[in-house]
This record gives C-alpha cells, structure tokens and sequence, in this order.
C-alpha cells in the first residue's frame, strides 16, 4: 500500500482534523478564546453558555482574520481581544 504525503496550509484545505496546540489562551468576561498560531485555527467559547454561543476563527499566516462561524456577527470582546493581540480584522469591521 502506497501513503501520499499531504502537507496541510489550513484547516480546510486538510478536509480534516489537525492538531491544534492552543498555546495562546486569553479570557475577557465572558469569553474564553484559544488559539493555536501553528495551524492559524482558533476557537471562542462563552464562560457561562459554552459551545451554544462559540465559534471557530481560521486566520491567515500574517495573522489576519480570514473567515469565523458559530455566530452571524463575531462578539465585541472577541473582535477587541483579538484586535489587542495583533491580529487583522478590518475585513471583519
């Protein structure tokens, strides 16, 4: 049996899962958001009603924010925590 080698730029164009290491974690009140800068995925969770109101967030490289879901309009905490850590968002605004 012959294995192909498929090197992986982004959670999508994988099809599939990849492991995330979330080593930025970062709270706001009612927040808690993770990202892992090596596969440019990260995700949001609301502290008190958990993956019911939460998301993913796939960025690109240069850490712009390229696309999100779980919700029709990314939450104000989430936008300004991201915004404070550097990332791009002015597609988003």
């Amino acid at each position: 049996m012959r294995h192909r080698v498929v090197r992986c730029i982004g959670f999508y164009l994988c099809g599939g899962y990849m492991n995330h290491d979330f080593s930025l974690k970062h709270q706001t009140p009612h927040f808690e958001i993770q990202i892992s800068p090596a596969t440019h995925y990260g995700y949001f969770e609301h502290t008190t009603f958990g993956d019911t109101y939460a998301g993913g967030l796939w960025f690109s490289p240069d850490k712009k924010l390229l696309d999100y879901d779980g919700v029709f309009e990314l939450p104000s905490e989430v936008f300004t925590m991201l915004v404070s850590l550097g990332y791009d968002l002015s597609d988003m605004e």
